[in-house]
Parts: C-alpha cells; structure tokens; sequence
C-alpha cells in the first residue's frame, strides 16, 4: 500500500531448476514487476506497508511462507498470517498449501 492509501499487486511465476545447472526462468515483465515492488518497499519512501509471499507449486501439496517488509528489510510473517491471506475458497478446486514458517533474514549491517 502506497502513502496515498493505494494498493498495488505484483506477481510473477518462477521456475527454478538445479539439474544439470541452477537456472532461473522468468517472464522478464513479470520478474521487473517483482523487483521494482520490493525494492520500492525496501526504499520506504512511498510505501506504508508491503508483504511478500512465496508459494511452491509443488504437488499435490503446495509450500507457502511470507514476510512483512517493514523499516527497510524482511520479516517473518506468522504462519496464522500467511495461511489466513493465502487459503482457496470454500468452492475452489486449488489445494491448500502448507505454510511454512519463512526463513528468518536478520536486519542488514549499518554501514557509514
């Protein structure tokens, strides 16, 4: 959400393989999007509150985790969180997925 109350969504489909080598495929667009939401959050400036989540397609039973971008880096979101923001319809055919608790990111060095 911007500081003028204004809500914005970015999304972008990865895939990420390790075999034979670790390659990343992306929508360019897409991944843009990604990159310029999180950084502006991580900025501040023009941003009141962002969250990221992560989400696997993996099946049959799919892996979310996210994070609260606050004060210029990531923070764990409570699973409860997560799961409550991501869960299917009642009358959707998508499976639930597990929420895993993100990988904790501690605050970057102070440098100056």
């Amino acid at each position: 959400m911007d500081v003028d109350g204004r809500y914005r969504l970015a999304s972008a489909t990865v895939t990420v393989t390790t075999a034979p080598a670790w390659h990343l495929d992306a929508n360019p667009d897409e991944f843009a999007a990604i990159e310029a939401a999180v950084t502006a959050s991580m900025e501040g400036s023009c941003t009141v509150l962002a969250t990221l989540v992560v989400r696997t397609d993996q099946e049959p039973d799919p892996v979310v985790c996210g994070w609260r971008i606050e004060r210029g880096w990531l923070h764990a979101m409570n699973p409860v969180t997560v799961y409550a923001a991501v869960r299917p319809c009642a009358s959707g055919s998508e499976p639930v997925a597990r929420v895993h608790p993100a990988p904790f990111l501690g605050d970057p060095p102070v440098t100056g």
